[in-house]
């Protein structure tokens, strides 16, 4: 398409869309008047008959009893794993406070006139003893009632997914806790 004929088509696509609100204008209709009719009653209102398949969204209470449980019991598990951990941790440490006990170390000294002296030496620093036998009793503490929390858990964990396998069985169709492990008979 050479020049001439672009720039044609475009002066009269211009004129067309700056007569266009001009005449539509012109073109519009006023609104009919809306018919003046009176209100039809509604029907007689009927609330539906009741069901017998319902379904209780509420858990019953010894469920709700059992689900406690289950979660005191994981409560203590994730307690103990951590505490556990972190006695893992301090033995870690323990190790290797251990290790510097036996090898040379660095020692600073000052003088009498206040000049920071620093040198290694291999003579007992019974502070290092005494550090590591602090990390060593915290990480077996650690452990022990980490171990404690972590098998009451089990226990307490165990105790409430029976309870609620028992009432699963004895009524298979009342609504279950969530993650319980079952799914709901209908």
């Amino acid at each position: 398409m050479n020049w001439t004929l672009r720039n044609a088509l475009a002066t009269v696509l211009a004129a067309s869309l700056a007569s266009a609100p001009a005449v539509a204008h012109g073109q519009v209709k006023p609104p009919e008047a809306v018919p003046d009719q009176p209100d039809e009653p509604l029907p007689e209102w009927h609330p539906p008959p009741p069901r017998r398949d319902v379904i209780h969204l509420d858990v019953a209470p010894a469920l709700t009893k059992a689900q406690d449980i289950r979660q005191a019991g994981m409560w203590l598990i994730c307690f103990g794993g951590a505490m556990m951990f972190g006695g893992g941790l301090l033995y870690a440490r323990a190790q290797n406070l251990n290790d510097e006990v036996a090898r040379p170390h660095g020692v600073t000294s000052t003088d009498e006139f206040g000049t920071i002296q620093w040198m290694v030496t291999n003579v007992f620093d019974p502070s290092l003893e005494d550090q590591k036998n602090q990390a060593l009793a915290g990480s077996r503490s650690l452990l022990i009632i980490g171990g404690a929390f972590a098998a009451t858990g089990f226990a307490l964990f165990g105790v409430g997914q029976w309870r609620i396998r028992s009432y699963h069985k004895r009524h298979p169709r009342d609504p279950l806790p969530p993650l319980s492990g079952y799914e709901q008979v209908r």
